[in-house]
C-alpha cells in the first residue's frame, strides 16, 4: 500500500475529527433530548395515576349514590359522603403534577363536585322523609348531571394523558436509539479510518464512503431497532392482537432481517458509482 503523505494525513485527521464531533454533538443532542423525553414521561405517568385514582373516586361516588337510593341508611348517608371526600382529596396530586390546563379542570372539577354535594345532601334529605317524587326530581336535575359532567371531565382528561405518556416514552426511546446510534456510528468510523491512516489495513480508494456507509447505517439500525422495540406491542394492540406476542425473539428476528436492508440499502445509496 502506498505511504500518505503529512499533506493528506492532516487532512484525513482534519475530516475525520469533524465527523467525530458531529456525531458526538448528535449523539450528545440526543441523550439530552433522552433526558427530557423520560422526565417528561415520568411526569405524564404521575399524572395519569392521579387521573386512575380521580376516575376510581368518581366510579365509588357513583356506586354509593346508587346504594343510597335503593337503601336510605344513615351507614349509606356516611358512605355517601366519604367517596365525595375521597374525590376531592384526588384533586390535589393532579393540580400539583398537572399544567395550566390542569389546574383550570381542577377548579372546575371543585365547583360540580360543591354542587353535587349539595344536591346529595338534599336528595339525602328527602330520603330520609320518604319523598319519593322529590327525590326523583333532585336527582334528575341536581345529581346526575353533575356527577356524568365530573365522569367526562376526568375521563377524558385521563385518555389524553395516557396518549401522552406514551407519546414521551416513544420519543425517550427513540433519542436512547439516536444517541446510542452515533456512539456506535463514530466508533465504526473512527476505526476504519485509524486503521486506514495507520496503514492497519486497505479499505481502497473509496475507503471514506465507506466510513460513512458504516456509521450511517449503524445509526438506523439502532434507531429502527429501539422504535420497534419500544412501539410494537402498541402497535399490536392497537390492532386488535396481543401485545405479548411482540417476544423478544420475535422482536431480534425483525430487526435483524430490517437491519440488513438498511445497511444494503445505504450501501447502495452512498457508494452507487463507486464500489457498485
Amino acid at each position: 500500500m502506498r505511504p500518505v503523505g503529512r499533506r493528506v494525513r492532516f487532512a484525513i485527521v482534519g475530516a475525520t475529527t469533524l465527523a467525530v464531533a458531529a456525531l458526538g454533538g448528535f449523539g450528545a443532542w440526543a441523550a439530552l433530548s433522552t433526558d427530557a423525553s423520560t422526565a417528561s414521561a415520568a411526569r405524564e405517568g404521575q399524572l395519569s395515576e392521579a387521573y386512575g385514582k380521580a376516575r376510581y373516586a368518581v366510579a365509588k361516588l357513583e356506586l354509593a349514590v346508587r346504594e343510597d337510593q335503593l337503601q336510605p341508611t344513615n351507614a349509606n348517608h356516611r358512605r355517601v359522603t366519604a367517596a365525595v371526600t375521597g374525590l376531592r382529596a384526588t384533586l390535589p396530586d393532579i393540580a400539583r403534577n398537572g399544567g395550566a390546563r390542569d389546574r383550570t379542570l381542577v377548579a372546575q372539577l371543585h365547583t360540580q363536585i360543591d354542587a353535587t354535594a349539595a344536591g346529595l345532601a338534599a336528595l339525602m334529605q328527602a330520603s330520609e322523609n320518604f319523598d319519593i317524587v322529590t327525590a326523583k326530581r333532585i336527582n334528575a336535575q341536581r345529581v346526575e348531571p353533575h356527577l356524568d359532567r365530573i365522569e367526562a371531565k376526568v375521563n377524558g382528561a385521563a385518555a389524553a394523558h395516557k396518549a401522552g405518556l406514551a407519546a414521551g416514552l416513544a420519543s425517550a426511546h427513540r433519542s436512547q436509539g439516536i444517541a446510542l446510534g452515533a456512539i456506535l456510528g463514530v466508533v465504526g468510523i473512527g476505526r476504519i479510518v485509524l486503521w486506514q491512516t495507520l496503514g492497519i489495513y486497505d479499505y481502497g480508494p473509496h475507503w471514506l464512503l465507506v466510513a460513512v456507509t458504516i456509521g450511517t447505517a449503524l445509526v438506523g439500525i439502532v434507531l429502527f431497532g429501539s422504535l420497534s422495540g419500544s412501539m410494537l406491542p402498541f402497535i399490536l394492540k392497537r390492532f386488535g392482537f396481543d401485545p405479548a406476542s411482540a417476544s423478544a425473539p420475535f422482536v431480534a428476528t425483525l430487526v435483524d432481517v430490517t437491519g440488513l436492508v438498511i445497511y444494503f440499502s445505504v450501501a447502495l445509496l452512498i457508494l452507487q458509482g463507486t464500489l457498485l
